[in-house]
């Protein structure tokens, strides 16, 4: 929701009693009124995991590493009680990706020059030094933020389940004689799926406990 949005727009495109908009209205001015501010929960995770499996091929390496943020990372349902999700701990709170760089995007900086050096001295040297020199759009795999987005197929995600996408891999393993990239690159992409389906369930449990601790009825 908009806050700039007049409250008789609100009152036609909500389809909630009067009494329940105020409170949403109120969510949404947390949300577009909170401070910039970094969360390092994603870096630090990150950086754990990058570490416990440098043994590891590079993709299923990545796959640990989004597996072990989506295992540990902080979930918000007080915030946004409409839309239950989260990139980070706080509204307006920077995710941090440390293996794509820790400086501020170009983009950011062309809306917002102000933020130019917002980085500088909020990110702890340990992490900066352990990925001074291991960044991987250095190593031109996916540009400054990566490009795995641009290629979901998300009618198939939202049609089929992440499950049936599972299924289809087992099929695709079945048949054998692939080459070992191919192999590695499945291997992630197991992990992946999997990794999202628990933090899926994991959601829903912090969602269900939550609307059962409240008599709120916009939370609930």
């Amino acid at each position: 929701m908009n806050p700039s949005i007049s409250p008789e727009m609100n009152a036609s495109a909500n389809p909630l009693n009067p009494s329940e908009r105020l409170p949403l209205r109120e969510f949404a001015d947390r949300l577009f009124t909170a401070p910039d501010t970094v969360c390092l929960d994603r870096a630090r995770l990150v950086t754990e995991s990058w570490q416990t499996h440098a043994d590891q091929p590079l993709p299923v390496r990545r796959a640990l590493a989004l597996e072990h943020v989506l295992r540990h990372m902080a979930l918000d349902l007080r915030t946004n009680p409409v839309f239950a999700g989260n990139t980070s701990s706080q509204p307006r709170a920077w995710m941090l990706l440390p293996e794509y760089g820790l400086t501020v995007d170009g983009q950011v900086i062309i809306e917002h020059d102000d933020l130019r050096d917002f980085l500088t001295d909020k990110v702890p040297d340990t992490i900066r030094e352990y990925w001074a020199d291991r960044c991987l759009s250095w190593q031109n795999l996916s540009g400054p933020g990566g490009e795995g987005h641009l290629s979901v197929d998300y009618q198939a995600v939202v049609d089929r389940g992440i499950a049936s996408l599972l299924c289809e891999l087992d099929a695709w393993d079945a048949r054998g004689g692939v080459s070992e990239d191919l192999r590695v690159y499945r291997q992630a992409m197991r992990i992946l799926l999997c990794a999202i389906i628990a933090w899926s369930h994991r959601y829903a449990d912090a969602a269900d406990a939550a609307a059962h601790s409240t008599t709120d009825p916009v939370e609930q």
